[in-house]
């Protein structure tokens, strides 16, 4: 049970960082190779600082593809080394 509800907190945690990055709702397909980016990301910086990164890259890239989602992952990668 205790592992049911901590898949069910991080499935939940990767719908609310894609659907800021893609519109995306929990029942629509989501490339598996970036959710499990997503995940790494929430495991590293914690879900606040991803969501942070998602809003920063929705705000520079309005449309969906794997170009905003390199840049989503630039921008997690500078807040893990440190980098403004």
């Amino acid at each position: 049970a205790i592992m049911e509800a901590r898949r069910s907190r991080i499935d939940n945690e990767i719908w609310r960082v894609a659907g800021v990055l893609f519109g995306t709702k929990q029942n629509e397909s989501l490339r598996r190779d970036f959710a499990m980016s997503i995940q790494r990301f929430i495991e590293r910086l914690g879900l606040d600082e991803v969501l942070e990164a998602a809003d920063i890259t929705r705000s520079k890239y309005p449309y969906i593809g794997s170009k905003p989602f390199r840049y989503f992952c630039g921008i997690c990668w500078r807040f893990i080394r440190g980098e403004d």
